[in-house]
């Protein structure tokens, strides 16, 4: 996918980017529409630009963008193709990387606290906790399917992202979302445990407590360590490269969601020690993600961005 990056408001301001922009090799179209922006007043300037070159575009849209007295909206988005016969090495080779400011509001979306991301939250945990009193089959049905309707990494992910580009509001929200996220799946996950034990008193407990997934789920090996370490790094290389649809695969790896739901069923069948293991485990899967996830956003502001998002 390459850019397509609309700046809209102030007439003398979209003029002198356009003459800014006009020399970036890695700009293959610009349209300036004059008088044709009713909110807020001015021009138009369409930028269709090569993923590579985005970021120099943004950095040169900033100080306009942020001139409040001279209102500049941005806007942007994806071209499915571009065709430049003089430029066709450049689009081949385009790279494949996401923009801050994608990334952010992407994040933002699925990891915003809303109903929307409670009902899922509680959902997951409702399946997760399901799950330990099922068959090894239907078990790992319905972790996988927990883990990817529980929308339990984009906040941690955020959370990540927002302490790269020293976010402290992005940092603040990530928190808040975790906290509310996952205290409402383990509530849920214990009282879906607790209503399987009154109507089937003491089998829950015998059931959950048997289940070899236990010593996964509470403990500190090293190769489920590492599945996690890989899972995390490979989970925002994903949000970072344009190809979030395909995190499905980590969150399958990752045991957050049913591990939390494991603290909450431990505490409904009345065994808080395995709880309280669970969520020391759980709680160092979440700082692999913010540590490991961290280092990618690090390496490619460095690397590829160099730049803060617009704000």
């Amino acid at each position: 996918m390459h850019r397509r990056i609309t700046i809209q408001g102030d007439g003398a301001a979209v003029s002198a980017l356009a003459a800014d922009l006009a020399p970036l090799d890695g700009v293959i179209g610009l349209s300036h529409l004059r008088g044709s922006s009713v909110k807020p007043p001015g021009d138009v300037l369409q930028v269709d630009v090569l993923n590579r070159h985005a970021d120099e575009v943004l950095r040169r849209v900033g100080p306009a963008q942020a001139n409040l007295e001279r209102p500049v909206v941005v806007v942007l988005g994806q071209s499915t193709a571009l065709l430049d016969r003089r430029r066709s090495d450049m689009i081949e080779t385009d790279a494949d990387e996401a923009l801050w400011e994608e990334m952010e509001s992407d994040l933002r979306n699925h990891g915003r606290l809303s109903t929307n991301y409670l009902v899922l939250m509680a959902l997951g945990g409702l399946i997760a906790a399901c799950g330990f009193v099922l068959d090894p089959v239907s078990q790992a049905i319905a972790f996988v399917g927990a883990s990817i309707i529980a929308p339990g990494f984009e906040p941690v992910a955020k959370l990540a992202q927002g302490l790269v580009v020293g976010a402290r509001r992005l940092c603040g929200h990530a928190l808040l979302s975790i906290a509310v996220g996952y205290a409402v799946l383990f509530t849920a996950a214990l009282l879906m445990m607790a209503i399987l034990g009154l109507i089937h008193p003491g089998h829950p407990h015998e059931l959950v407590m048997r289940q070899p997934i236990l010593t996964v789920f509470a403990g500190f090996a090293i190769a489920p360590l590492a599945t996690t370490a890989a899972a995390a790094i490979a989970g925002v290389m994903m949000v970072v490269s344009l190809r979030d649809l395909y995190v499905v695969g980590p969150l399958m790896v990752l045991v957050a969601v049913p591990g939390v739901a494991l603290a909450g069923t431990a505490v409904a069948i009345g065994e808080p020690a395995l709880a309280l293991r669970v969520l020391s485990r759980v709680g160092l899967d979440l700082l692999l993600i913010v540590v490991l996830g961290g280092g990618v956003f690090y390496w490619k502001q460095r690397r590829f961005h160099r730049r803060r998002p617009l704000g």
